[in-house]
This record gives C-alpha cells, structure tokens and sequence, in this order.
C-alpha cells in the first residue's frame, strides 16, 4: 500500500490532535491543579487548527504547577561577607622540623560582636576557617587571634573546633595565639567563668606566633614518631 501525502497528513494530523485534546482535558480539571497550558504556534490554512504542511513549527507548551510556583518565588542574593566585619588572612609555611608537612596560620582581624551578637561572626569565621582547609589541607593550624577584640561569647568556641570533621582520622595539631584583645574574654570561655587558672594551663593557647609555631612543629614531632 502507497501512502499518500493527502494520508500521511491526515495521520500526522490526528496525532497532532490527540496529543492537543489530552492536554486540553488535563488543563480543564477544576482549578487546573496542573497548571497546564496549551499553545499553538505556526497555524496554517485553519485558524484553530494546525495544518499538516505546518506540523513542524507547532509547540505545544505544558507549564506544570510546581514550574509555576517556583518561577514566582522571592530570593534575596547573599555573600558568607555579609554575616560579619571580620577580615582574615591565611599564610602556609612549611615545617622545620617535619619534612613535607605545612601549617597554616589562620588570622581573624575585628572585632567581634558581645554575647549573642556575635553569633554570626562565629559562623562566618567558621565557614571561612573550614574552606581554607579544604583548599589547602594543611598538617597543622594556627589560630591567630591577637587582632580580634572578644570580649564573651559562646559560639565562639564554634570556631576551636575548626577541622573536626576533617581531619577525624589523622592528627591535626592545633594552637592558638591571643592577644589583651581577646585573652581574658577566651580564658574565660575555655577554663571557666570564675576559674582562676590562667590561659596558659590550656595547653595550647600562646601569647606569641612564635611559641603556638614551635609547639604544633613539637606535636608534628611526636605524632610522626608513633
């Protein structure tokens, strides 16, 4: 059997059709919960009909519901910069003492928000803190936080914890550097509100860049040797 092209139209045609009143009796469903809408383009010699010879410019646009809801949502652009004043600097040396190992220093520079409001600036150096890891995967940090005023704060301890997760199955050492800026403010938080022990007895906290570097090289050290 020869197809004619009168034929092949009228095929053409009604699968047109078929696909078009499918389409129609969704969109007629009370309410339209779909969200659908149906449009021709390319019309031919029938106004209300798309005929065959213009089969290849017709579109058939179906929007679903949830396409529509999301195209009205309401956004507002933020940066990590807009949660803090705090500036930072990162700095990579490599360790004297351990051949093929680096520390990082980590500098935080500003002041720090009192009680609650400095909830975000916490957050904030975090966020900076942990990409500065992933990036460089250092061996050791550096916490320097001699240019910070801190007066108190919990979440600020948030901010100790920097590589947890990271370096959960290797040793990292870590010290800090503090400053009269800070000292009393991060004694207070690590020892106690009343405790009397000085910062010092932490163990890893330095009122020199010099003594926190020579005691995360120590520890590199001692973790290497075992």
């Amino acid at each position: 059997m020869i197809i004619s092209q009168a034929l092949a139209d009228m095929l053409e045609q009604s699968e047109t059709d078929c696909m078009s009143d499918g389409l129609e009796a969704i969109r007629a469903r009370e309410g339209n919960p779909e969200g659908v809408e149906v449009k021709r383009f390319g019309a031919g010699r029938d106004e209300n009909r798309v005929h065959p010879s213009d089969l290849d410019k017709a579109v058939m646009l179906l929007t679903s519901g949830e396409e529509k809801r999301s195209m009205n949502l309401e956004t507002t652009r933020v940066r990590l910069e807009d949660l803090s004043q705090i500036d930072y600097e990162i700095h990579i040396g490599k360790s004297a003492a351990v051949e093929y190992r680096e520390v990082m220093i980590l500098k935080f520079i500003g002041s720090y928000g009192f009680g609650s409001g400095g909830n975000s600036d916490a957050n904030y150096m975090r966020a900076m803190g942990e990409a500065a890891l992933e990036a460089w995967d250092p061996d050791a940090l550096i916490l320097d936080l001699s240019h910070l005023e801190y007066e108190w704060g919990d979440m600020l301890d948030y901010v100790f914890d920097l590589g947890v997760d990271k370096y959960a199955n290797r040793p990292f050492p870590k010290a800090m550097v503090v400053s009269e800026r800070c000292e009393e403010g991060i004694r207070t938080l690590l020892q106690g509100l009343y405790s009397p022990k000085g910062i010092e007895e932490t163990g890893w906290v330095f009122r020199s860049l010099e003594d926190a570097w020579n005691y995360v090289e120590m520890k590199l050290v001692e973790y290497k040797s075992k």
